[in-house]
């Protein structure tokens, strides 16, 4: 600032004056530090720290909305199911080759070979009850692999809806309505659009892991 113009009382709210365009644009520079000094006890000082609050809690109200859990979605006997991304390994095609194992349990319908290691198959629609026949005219499906630690499984469904993510709001606990339902299916994502209505079973992976105890389960259903 010059310091004739700095002896002014009207450029006592003044840092300093920017040049721009090679001196062509003088833009006045002001001080917020003096700015917010003279406001300090007046209704202006209060007004802005009123404005403040506010901006701070619309910031909280949008990081609460964009808190959101990510599912990869597959669709199985005409509802959609969803698993924690981290869960997922992969998806893939079902595999020609398999093989029956003997004594398996009844929801393991054969084991293949992925990446030089044995994957069992788990034929969802026997382990949740459902009807084995697939709509005509589809492929064979796919294969989502979840594993946790050294236990890996594939999981036999009839297609993929992709990533989807639901908002912590929007997932609730599933109805009880039975022992084996609610070890399997705990949780349910409402999805609600002007385009659409989705509800997506929330499957806990780590059941689906513990084979002795699905087992153990189905035997009393």
């Amino acid at each position: 600032m010059p310091p004739l113009m700095a002896r002014e009382a009207e450029f006592e709210d003044m840092d300093g004056i920017a040049r721009l365009d090679g001196g062509a644009r003088l833009i006045p520079v002001l001080s917020a530090e003096r700015l917010f000094r003279h406001g300090a006890g007046s209704g202006a000082g209060v007004g802005i720290h009123a404005q403040g609050r506010e901006g701070e809690a619309a910031v909280a109200t949008e990081a609460e909305a964009e808190r959101a859990e990510a599912f990869v979605v597959f669709r199985l006997a005409g509802a959609e199911y969803g698993l924690p991304v981290a869960a997922v390994q992969e998806v893939l095609r079902q595999p020609d080759a398999v093989t029956p194992l003997p004594n398996a349990p009844d929801f393991v319908s054969s084991v293949t070979t992925l990446r030089g290691g044995v994957l069992p198959l788990v034929a969802l629609r026997r382990l949740l009850r459902l009807p084995e026949e697939r709509e005509a005219g589809g492929d064979r499906g796919r294969v989502v692999v979840i594993a946790a630690g050294a236990a890996r499984a594939g999981l036999l469904v009839d297609g993929m809806a992709g990533i989807v993510r639901i908002p912590d709001g929007a997932i609730g606990p599933a109805p009880v309505v039975s022992q084996a339902q609610h070890r399997l299916i705990r949780r349910i994502g409402a999805l609600e659009s002007a385009a659409e209505r989705r509800m997506i079973l929330l499957m806990d992976p780590a059941e689906l892991l513990d084979m002795d105890q699905l087992a153990d389960l189905l035997a009393t259903v």
